[in-house]
């Protein structure tokens, strides 16, 4: 035990120095602050929806609540046809709303590169904690953090620190960025700036208490888009779902499932809806890098053919929408920020199976504030029939988390977050301050 406490300080104590010194290196100073026209706002994201919803649905209050700002919108190809259908929704709403101007990104969108694009889940999950930190830095500790677990939340931090200051490749980077133009740290910790204004979807009580807030950073509470109700974006869908309570399983844009995920994911279907009055939408998409027959949904099939169970390639219905309907008792996701946020916002409780970094930290957040748990936490990032069926179980049956959600549903109502920083970024872009 001795040489394992020394070999971890050694750990902490080198990790720490190096961190410190990178930051206390002198920056290379910025290029002047460049002012573009007035009322004229540029939005630059990555096309997955889970990187890109929270800008979308600003831009999408812009041209709502402030017609006279000219949107411009940059991205990889694949986020084009959501831009039209938000300028046209706009449009219905209000009439002098202009259209985005889309400026397509060349070359490979985040997905395109990844490196586990052939096999997506085999190389993006991992588990928390020490046993993950050489893929990604996610621990899932409660808040706030046990003294037990100080040593190891230290160590994990100062792993993710060298991490960060060790990228592969980043001399090519940094030379690459300075041909362009870019002479500042190109670093996680370099890229704050204390002058430009951030925004944030932290809800009070839905998110952990901070003794300090910088000036320049507002909490705006949630985020998210949904143009039309769910009745008119896909009515029979809606119809399905007014039938009686439902538990809505949906991983995240990025997730496709592997043979033993999607065999633990029936089995616990098979057991759940069975003796209950609960129905499952399943947004369901197969891992084609992974060659498994449908034997995995077999023993599901009769209840697909009864109609308490439906299986998704894809929802057309914008998530929010069907959240917002009522009849969703227990939304089921990876814990991306995108999926707990919409869930907040619409009052519903959480099961969330977390796979990679944040997603942990989502996990345990849930069971801090009580809505909703953390499934399967002694597998993660894998299941079991069991774990499964027992999450949606407590989630779905339990009031004290229900009307928790509610209540944290109903503050976030007030005042949606997209409203707020649209209002913002529109007082910016009228007085010419770039940011």
């Amino acid at each position: 035990m001795a040489r394992q406490i020394a070999a971890l300080a050694t750990v902490l104590v080198a990790g720490l120095a190096l961190f410190l010194s990178q930051r206390t290196r002198p920056l290379t100073p910025q290029l002047p602050r460049v002012i573009g026209r007035n009322n004229t706002v540029l939005f630059v994201t990555q096309s997955e929806n889970g990187m890109s919803n929270v800008l979308t649905s600003t831009a999408h209050a812009l041209l709502e609540h402030h017609p006279q700002i000219h949107i411009h919108y940059a991205s990889f190809a694949d986020v084009a046809p959501r831009l039209e259908r938000i300028s046209s929704d706009a449009r219905t709403k209000t009439a002098a709303a202009r259209e985005i101007v889309f400026h397509e990104i060349p070359g490979q969108s985040l997905a395109d590169i990844s490196p586990g694009k052939t096999r997506p889940m085999a190389t993006m999950i991992f588990p928390p904690g020490r046993e993950g930190i050489e893929a990604m830095m996610g621990s899932g500790f409660p808040y706030p953090v046990p003294w037990s677990k100080i040593p190891e939340n230290i160590y994990l931090n100062m792993r993710l620190a060298y991490a960060m200051l060790t990228v592969p490749d980043a001399k090519a980077k940094q030379d690459f960025l300075k041909s362009k133009g870019l002479t500042k740290q190109a670093t996680m910790v370099e890229s704050y700036s204390p002058h430009a204004p951030w925004f944030a979807q932290n809800l009070e009580g839905a998110a952990r208490p901070l003794a300090v807030i910088p000036q320049n950073v507002t909490a705006t509470g949630p985020m998210s888009i949904s143009l039309a109700p769910a009745a008119e974006q896909d009515p029979e869908l809606t119809a399905w779902l007014a039938q009686a309570p439902n538990v809505m399983i949906n991983l995240g844009s990025a997730y496709v499932y592997d043979e033993p995920h999607a065999a633990a994911m029936a089995q616990a279907l098979v057991g759940f809806p069975d003796g209950t009055s609960f129905q499952v939408l399943w947004k369901f998409r197969k891992d084609l890098s992974d060659d498994y027959s449908d034997d995995f949904a077999v023993a599901l099939r009769p209840f697909i053919a009864s109609g308490r169970v439906r299986m998704e390639n894809w929802l057309a219905t914008d998530p929010t929408a069907l959240l917002e309907m009522g009849h969703i008792v227990a939304s089921v996701h990876h814990g991306g920020s995108c999926c707990y946020h919409e869930a907040i916002s619409a009052g519903v409780p959480h099961v969330v199976l977390p796979w990679w970094a944040d997603h942990y930290d989502f996990a345990q957040m849930v069971e801090d504030i009580n809505v909703g748990v953390w499934g399967c936490r002694e597998t993660s990032p894998y299941w079991t029939p069991d774990c499964l069926r027992d999450a949606f179980r407590k989630v779905a049956e339990s009031a004290q988390m229900r009307d928790k959600a509610k209540k944290l549903g109903e503050v976030a109502k007030r005042g949606p977050g997209q409203y707020l920083v649209a209002r913002e970024i529109a007082k910016l872009a009228a007085a010419g301050k770039g940011v």
